[in-house]
Order: C-alpha cells, then sequence, then structure tokens
C-alpha cells in the first residue's frame, strides 16, 4: 500500500478510493462500492444488514406507476436505484436473484434507473430497458442487460432486443424518445431527493438499507423486516 490508500475509522480500516482506482478494481466516483471518499472493508459485528431508521426517506415512495416485480402490497417492498453499465450493480442484481425467489410474495423489488455520466453506454441500457417496458418486457430486458452488463453498445442493446420480438425500428425510434427520457429523469430526482450517493443504492420498507450486498447479508434484512419483534 502507499500513502492515501487507507486510513482508520473507528478502529476500522478504511480503504480508500485511490486504492481501487489505482489497482484497477473501483470503476471511479459514483458507484456505492466506491463512492465520493471512501470504501470500508470491514463493520463491526451485526452492522452488515442495518437499515438507517435515521435517515433519508424514499422519495417518493413506490407506487403503481414504478417497475415493479411483485406486488407493492408484498411486506417487504425493496426500491433498488442502479445503473445497467455499473459493475457493483451487476453484482447486486445477481444477488438479489440468489435470494428474492426464496420470499415468494412476501417481497417486491422496484427498479429505479440512475445512469451514470461516468458510463457511457448506461443512458441508452436505460432507455433500452424503457423501450422493452413499452412491449411488457421490462424485466426480460432487466436481467439482460444486467447479464451482459459489459456488452451495451447500441448494437449489442439491438441484439437484446431481437431476442425479445422487440424490432429494429422501434429500439431505434425509444432511444430517442422524449417520454422515455423524462422517466429516468424522473427516477434520477428520486434518487437524489432521497439522499443516494452512487449505484447500487437500496431501500427497504422506505429506509436507506447501509448493509453489505451479499445474499448473506440482504436475506438477513429481509428477515429482519419479516420478524414479528421488528
Amino acid at each position: 500500500m502507499e500513502p492515501g490508500d487507507f486510513y482508520f475509522e473507528g478502529g476500522l480500516m478504511v480503504l480508500t478510493a485511490q486504492y481501487h482506482l489505482r489497482r484497477g478494481s473501483c470503476c471511479g466516483n459514483g458507484c456505492r462500492h466506491c463512492p465520493y471518499d471512501h470504501v470500508a472493508v470491514s463493520r463491526p459485528p451485526g452492522c452488515g444488514n442495518r437499515l438507517d431508521m435515521n435517515g433519508t426517506d424514499l422519495v417518493p415512495p413506490p407506487d403503481a406507476s414504478d417497475r415493479v416485480r411483485g406486488s407493492l402490497d408484498a411486506p417487504v417492498v425493496i426500491t433498488e436505484f442502479a445503473d445497467f453499465e455499473c459493475p457493483y450493480c451487476a453484482d447486486a442484481h445477481a444477488a438479489l436473484q440468489a435470494v428474492l425467489p426464496a420470499y415468494g410474495d412476501r417481497v417486491a423489488l422496484v427498479f429505479r434507473q440512475f445512469p451514470l455520466q461516468m458510463h457511457p453506454h448506461a443512458r441508452h441500457a436505460a432507455l433500452a430497458a424503457e423501450v422493452a417496458a413499452d412491449a411488457g418486457k421490462f424485466w426480460e430486458m432487466h436481467d439482460l442487460l444486467f447479464e451482459h452488463n459489459r456488452h451495451l453498445t447500441d448494437s449489442d442493446l439491438q441484439t437484446y432486443a431481437t431476442q425479445l420480438g422487440i424490432p429494429a425500428g422501434t429500439l431505434r425510434a425509444g432511444l430517442d424518445d422524449a417520454a422515455h427520457t423524462e422517466r429516468i429523469e424522473r427516477d434520477r430526482r428520486s434518487g437524489e431527493d432521497s439522499g443516494i450517493g452512487g449505484t447500487p443504492s437500496l431501500f427497504i420498507n422506505g429506509y436507506a438499507y447501509e448493509g453489505d450486498l451479499s445474499p448473506g447479508d440482504l436475506r438477513a434484512a429481509i428477515d429482519g423486516v419479516l420478524s414479528p419483534a421488528h
């Protein structure tokens, strides 16, 4: 390590963004795990799945206009702000895919778009997802984009659209559609109003989730909300 690679906070060693950028393990400012100041590599016991009950609530709360997988009447509603080109968002997607099926209709997932300027293909990927939503294929496109998030050129997006039965002309027109752009901006404003600093950012039942995005920690957070004592 070099000077400036780490510091200590509350007895924990914290690796800085400088360290991750130098090692090539960080995609730059804006991703949740390489935010504007540091990346914590360890936490005190019991802090890995906490909800910030004193932080900024989700604004606005989820409603029928959102992209929802499941029912908003579920006892646990997870709202995710993500960027399809962010590698940490792809990791979060994989973790959620590993965890959520076991909960059935007890957990719903809401997805809000938060493409980062630092990712050159993120905005068109977000627009492609909205084009797919017009065809009733939002979640199918969402899954394809995260599963192939290193391949998001316009040509790649057309390949995924074709797999979903969306004509080439429809996708091309949709990438310039003002309504799709406004929807993405609405999601972005929601994230900014909710105080997020990067992607992925999760809220559980309206409260910011501050834990790790591993399957185990996500299960612990969900189970904590489902617990009768919660």
